[in-house]
């Protein structure tokens, strides 16, 4: 910006200018008003002009730019999963390997002594006798069989398998151990003896007759 002042008449200049006002009117002219060149240029002073230069670009650059992008990324992935999975498998299969014929107990559970003054004691569980413990697997009332495992203290044939057959003669009660040392219980299964021969029907020999 420029600014510029003019000033027509100094009032520093004012009594030089009356002194020359003076001398010319003595002399009714007006040459005596010159420049003495002692520095001072009065009249330069008083008529000049006065210029006062103010530059100012007044330019104030202000981007006045604020960039903010303003994005707020706010993910919140909350997966919840509940793979609770529970498999319960009951094939509610239950195998009895006992014969169910709606007997409770081997038709013949009873104590007993056979012809040879052997004792026999027969539950639901076991067969007890000399010859050592046999405990009852399954049994059949109708076929009239049973079969057991050899006790581990057997004095023969220890943990091995029998098989135990009745029959009843007008109200007489007969038995054979048809199977004695039979591998496994299906071995012990497939033995047999014959109820018609009770002289010679049980492997050769006789059946055993029970009191």
């Amino acid at each position: 910006m420029t600014h510029t002042s003019k000033t027509s008449l100094s009032l520093r200049s004012l009594p030089a200018l009356a002194l020359c006002l003076a001398s010319a009117s003595a002399s009714f002219g007006l040459a005596g008003c010159t420049d003495d060149g002692s520095g001072e240029d009065e009249i330069g002073d008083t008529l000049g002009t006065e210029t006062d230069t103010e530059t100012d670009t007044g330019t104030e650059t202000d981007t006045g730019t604020e960039t903010d992008t303003g994005t707020e990324t706010d993910t919140d992935t909350d997966t919840d999963t509940d793979t609770d999975t529970e498999t319960d498998t009951d094939t509610g299969t239950e195998t009895d390997t006992e014969t169910d014929t709606g007997e409770q107990a081997p038709a013949i559970v009873g104590e007993y002594m056979d012809e040879w003054g052997d004792s026999h004691t027969i539950t639901a569980e076991s067969w007890v006798n000399g010859g050592g413990s046999f405990y009852i697997d399954q049994w059949d009332n109708d076929e009239e069989y049973l079969v057991a495992q050899n006790d581990a203290a057997n004095e023969f044939f220890p943990e091995l398998w029998s098989r135990f057959e009745w029959t009843y003669v007008e109200a007489t009660l007969y038995y054979c151990q048809a199977v004695y040392d039979g591998a496994d219980l299906d071995a012990a299964l497939a033995g047999s003896a014959d109820p018609g021969d009770l002289d010679a029907g049980c492997g050769g020999f006789g059946w055993t007759q029970m009191n």
